[in-house]
């Protein structure tokens, strides 16, 4: 099951290059469903994986509301799989989910993960990194 779910979802990214987003998704959710039936200790990981590529086909599919769920739900799978430390993951998508809670109509919440995207991505390269 591990090995089939990592297989469908880097399939997913192959049917996102070549613009096949029905089966992006089709492949997404059997590896989701792989993924829930599954007791490995890869589990939050590869969960981690999945719905972020998920946030990332509702955004294609222009549903900002699914994919500012998709990308909520990430963020704390995120935190789990990390203890809480800082990652470039985490304020890359602190900061691209703050952009879509402007863009669903929660500017005050959207700005407050703007900022603590860049505070975690600064933490971790510094204010002069380009």
């Amino acid at each position: 099951r591990v090995d089939l779910s990592n297989f469908l979802c880097y399939l997913s990214e192959v049917h996102q290059a070549t613009g096949s987003l029905h089966e992006m998704r089709a492949a997404l959710d059997e590896a989701l469903e792989l993924i829930e039936i599954s007791q490995d200790k890869s589990k939050s990981h590869r969960l981690l994986n999945v719905t972020a590529k998920l946030a990332t086909h509702a955004a294609l599919t222009s549903d900002k509301y699914a994919a500012l769920l998709f990308s909520e739900e990430a963020i704390i799978l995120a935190r789990e799989t990390t203890g809480g430390h800082d990652s470039f993951r985490l304020g890359l998508m602190m900061f691209q989910c703050g952009k879509l809670n402007v863009a669903c109509d929660d500017r005050e919440r959207g700005l407050e993960q703007m900022s603590e995207g860049l505070e975690i991505l600064t933490r971790l390269y510094g204010r002069d990194n380009k």
